[in-house]
């Protein structure tokens, strides 16, 4: 928690304000954090009790954000799964960063011309 004048701002409000997430994707990106190896759809719906659908739309939408990668895993038998997993942790950190430092310059110059 970080304390700011008279509010309270959690990581998880930073972070989904920061780069757009819904409440499912946030759940999903805290999932990534937590978990160390690739996930299929499947194993995330398990995981956060949400509906199959639900979890691949999120999933396409924190793509076109590039918080997440996508592979293709060949199965034995014929088809194939994806595999989800978190891009560079390292590169959403400096991400989160340079968005949490631009947003402080803008509060910093409105302060000045107050």
């Amino acid at each position: 928690m970080i304390d700011f004048a008279c509010k309270r701002i959690n990581m998880a409000d930073i972070i989904r304000c920061s780069f757009s997430l819904t409440k499912t994707e946030y759940k999903i990106f805290a999932l990534f954090i937590s978990s160390k190896k690739h996930v299929t759809v499947q194993h995330i719906a398990n995981k956060l009790h949400l509906d199959r659908t639900t979890v691949q739309k999120s999933l396409k939408r924190m793509m076109t954000k590039n918080l997440i990668i996508r592979r293709q895993k060949n199965l034995n038998k014929g088809g194939y799964v994806y595999l989800y997993s978190l891009k560079d942790k390292h590169k959403i950190k400096k991400d989160l960063s340079d968005i949490v430092y631009g947003w402080s310059k803008n509060v910093l110059m409105e302060i000045k011309r107050f």
